[in-house]
């Protein structure tokens, strides 16, 4: 089972890096000068990717120990490392609190921002989105004798 689960994950970071490769670097057929050819060049120019986060979202994106300091992983990361490999450049992650992302990519401080962060409408007036790899939805677990009594919980749920 477990290697069930890391062959799918594999897979499912495989096909995440390829669509944000694409929606960094953009179609190198469009017109010279678009925002992604400049940031694709940017990019290359410094010889690293700098991608800000917020790693307190686990799985996609937490913090664990290594070599006695805070370093973060989890799925986004994966994805980080496999966009910037793809690219020929090393990565540099910058975990900042969330409501700081929009504004350092705003401010040029990364390159890209990947975070649990959904697309609203006020967000896109600001920043260009990729195309969704992931769309999450809210559930609510709880025991099957626990439905059957009168609860709140079976209130709510009518």
């Amino acid at each position: 089972m477990k290697k069930l689960i890391s062959k799918f994950f594999s897979g499912l970071v495989s096909a995440i890096a390829v669509i944000a490769i694409f929606a960094i670097t953009g179609n190198q057929v469009q017109a010279a000068g678009n925002k992604q050819d400049v940031l694709y060049s940017k990019i290359k120019a410094q010889g690293k990717l700098i991608v800000g986060t917020s790693a307190d979202f686990p799985p996609y994106e937490f913090l664990i120990s290594k070599d006695g300091k805070q370093t973060p992983v989890g799925a986004d990361m994966s994805l980080a490392k496999k966009i910037a490999k793809n690219l020929g450049v090393k990565l540099q992650i910058k975990n900042m609190s969330f409501d700081s992302l929009l504004v350092a990519q705003k401010a040029g401080k990364v390159d890209i921002l990947i975070a649990g962060m959904g697309s609203t409408p006020e967000r896109k007036k600001e920043v260009d989105f990729s195309v969704p790899y992931y769309t999450a939805k809210e559930t609510l677990v709880i025991r099957s004798n626990e439905a059957k009594k009168s609860s709140p919980i079976k209130t709510w749920l009518v």
